[in-house]
């Protein structure tokens, strides 16, 4: 097959079994697969194994592909899949070395030869710069730099990279201006450390650094230069990413030294899955396994390439094979998963807030773009004093390694000039009520979910009454549940009008933004998995049930569902309990690296953080188990208790095996953060 014929010409060759047809696709796209895999691997990580591994892959794969225009994508996503599966594997030895007195878990340098590679093929001072700045990134952000690297050198389009990243083209334009964001952050710690002669007060903030990229390092070198005026200077004119990364090649794969007819392996498993035609193009992907930079003394082993058996088409009309799972993907599993061990469980300090902030109540959060989005309960100010029944606040600093600050006075910005603000306001309505009646209105926000097609996030509420009767109590009296939406644009927040739904009273009277009475309202816990809205509630002592909707249809009454014994119903009277309840609340996500849905919660009345895992958001759900007691929230009684435990998955590290919690403490006023670190059970 000569090399100008078309992916379409080859791929429809190949799956007629044109064994020429298959080795010209594997030779053409190796490099590819190098460049992907080696510009977005950890340090740590066998570059070549899964270069190997992907190339089987695709060479055991392509009769199936049904739409040849699409090759290319199809491509790229199996090798990030693979990418992400020796991820987490590298994890969880990391996690067993960890275990292990004896064990090592410092990565050897010599082991990152794909970015030393990298540096070789650079030879412009810039490009050498963005190539080491590379390695300070997040490891998802080096994903992202590889496919956006290879958009910016012509070799992938927009659609594409959105593709193997599984987000539509304006997501991906998100995910890409976030790592850009970082890149020149990174490129302006590399640049500072590299300076000569160096600066005095950076040589003091790097003391016990040991000399390798790191995020937390990372961090502190930034704050560093942003605050010196001599490293600032010298970051101040950074060349724009894209065209320095323009022009760079594909890193070319090594040659490999084997005699004719020898297969060279480092898995001989691999062999086993194909055979014949493919064989041969499984050589030209062996030739990067063979090749290491003099750390592997221990000769491979030789296997004899295997005969070739008779063509044929795979079955099937799918239009393109599916790849190995992704780490990155929310299956729905029908089957229970295993319950992970806690490896770790630490109270790390307390969320820092806004210096006007007294305390805030509550406390959950949301990813939106490249902010984490905050929405409080009661919230009380300092200098001057003041009140306010919910506030809001974003940050860009997705690190929890070192603390999480929230400086914003906002949920829209991180500006940080003016005290934080009521969000969710009193109407007209409200407002005469209590013109001629002492009780007082408020509003106590619960999840946050992020709707960035509609460029809003959602914040659930429960609206109370306070002061007088009938809203006399320690906690009021609830009036019902509603949503409110924030324009993250503008910042407007608007109060949704439900439609088609049962009329909730409320002291003024009919309020149409109640989406449920009290007592029934879905605000305990709230997620998207794709477009669809899943929100539990309606909780008691024995857990919380399940409704879901469709988010362009979220203010119609009669497109929700509730979760019932044997599926979905119109009547929410049919809900059965799906998970446990938490005190003020809980949250629910999913965790890749575990495979399964996770719910965290503080039970009512208890310092016992807990957690279930489930297949789905709505199950199977396991029973809870006690992940760690945590500190008690006063001296006696109901002051013991802290309540509002939730977890943040937008810090999540390790593919969601670190998690970051936060839960109130009533004696202090403190959003506290809790660490916990699970370990996956096979």
């Amino acid at each position: 097959m000569a090399q100008t014929q078309t992916d379409e010409v080859l791929v429809a060759a190949a799956r007629d079994g044109d064994r020429a047809a298959v080795e010209a696709l594997a030779a053409r796209y190796l490099p590819l697969v190098y460049t992907v895999v080696g510009r977005g691997a950890d340090r740590d990580l066998d570059v070549d194994d899964i270069v190997q591994d992907t190339m089987v892959r695709v060479v055991t794969g392509v009769s199936g592909v049904r739409q040849a225009e699409r090759f290319r994508s199809w491509v790229v996503t199996i090798a990030l899949r693979q990418l992400a599966d020796a991820r987490a594997e590298a994890r969880r030895s990391r996690l067993s070395r960890a275990d292990d007195p004896a064990g090592d878990d410092r990565e050897d340098p010599a082991a990152d030869f794909v970015g030393l590679t990298v540096l070789r093929q650079v030879l412009d001072t810039e490009q050498r710069e963005i190539a080491e700045a590379a390695r300070w990134l997040d490891p998802a952000f080096r994903v992202v730099l590889s496919l956006w690297w290879l958009e910016a050198g012509g070799h992938l389009t927009r659609a594409e990279v959105a593709e193997a990243l599984e987000l539509s083209a304006a997501h991906a334009g998100v995910r890409v201006q976030r790592m850009r964001e970082q890149l020149d952050v990174a490129r302006s710690v590399v640049r500072a450390l590299d300076a000569a002669p160096g600066c005095p007060a950076l040589r003091d903030t790097t003391t016990g650094w040991d000399g390798e990229p790191d995020p937390l390092w990372r961090k502190r070198v930034a704050r560093h230069v942003r605050d010196c005026p001599r490293c600032s200077e010298r970051s101040r004119r950074l060349t724009a990413a894209e065209g320095l990364l323009a022009g760079l090649p594909l890193l070319a794969p090594p040659a490999p030294h084997r005699a004719p007819g020898v297969l060279v392996a480092s898995r001989p498993r691999l062999l086993a899955v194909a055979g014949g035609a493919t064989a041969v193009a499984i050589a030209l992907a062996v030739g990067v396994a063979v090749w290491r930079p003099d750390r592997d003394p221990v000769p491979r082993q030789s296997l004899p390439v295997a005969a070739p058996p008779a063509t044929g088409k795979a079955p099937g009309a799918s239009a393109l094979p599916s790849p190995s799972p992704s780490a990155s993907a929310q299956p729905f599993f029908t089957v229970l998963p295993a319950t992970p061990a806690v490896v770790e469980a630490k109270v790390t300090g307390a969320v820092r807030q806004q210096q006007r902030v007294a305390g805030r109540d509550n406390g959950q959060s949301t990813l939106y773009g490249d902010r984490s989005v905050w929405i409080f309960d009661d919230t009380t100010l300092k200098d001057p004093f003041g009140f306010i029944s919910n506030s809001g606040a974003a940050t860009r600093d997705l690190d929890a390694s070192d603390g999480i600050d929230l400086t914003s006075n906002n949920p829209v910005t991180v500006d940080a000039a003016t005290a934080p603000v009521e969000l969710i306001t009193r109407n007209q309505a409200e407002l005469d009520y209590e013109k001629t009646h002492p009780a007082r209105f408020a509003f106590w926000p619960g999840p946050v979910v992020a709707d960035p097609a509609r460029g809003r996030v959602l914040v659930f509420y429960g609206k109370l009454c306070r002061a007088a009767d009938p809203c006399t109590g320690p906690l009021g009296k609830g009036l019902g549940t509603g949503i409110a939406a924030i324009d993250m644009k503008t910042g407007a927040v608007t109060r949704l009008t439900a439609g088609n739904g049962p009329a909730v009273t409320s002291l003024e009277g009919v309020d149409r933004s109640m989406f449920f009475p009290d007592g029934a309202g879905y605000s305990s816990a709230a997620l998207v998995v794709g477009d669809v809205l899943y929100a539990y509630g309606a909780c008691t002592y024995q857990g919380c049930k399940l409704a879901k909707v469709n988010l362009a249809e979220l203010t119609d009454r009669r497109k929700w569902t509730f979760r019932t014994k044997d599926g979905w119903s119109a009547d929410p009277g049919a809900g059965v309990v799906t998970i446990a309840a938490g005190a003020a609340g809980q949250t629910v996500f999913y965790a890749p690296a575990l495979k399964a849905w996770v719910n965290t919660y503080l039970p009512y009345g208890s310092n016992d953080v807990m957690f279930q895992v489930g297949g789905a958001p709505s199950g199977p759900w396991s029973k809870p188990v006690k992940v760690v007691t945590v500190p008690a929230g006063g001296d006696s009684g109901a002051q013991a208790a802290n309540y509002a435990l939730f977890a943040h998955p937008e810090y999540a590290r390790q593919d969601g095996l670190v998690q970051y919690l936060t839960y109130f403490n009533p004696a202090s006023g403190e959003q506290r953060i809790l660490r916990v670190t699970f370990q996956p059970r096979r």
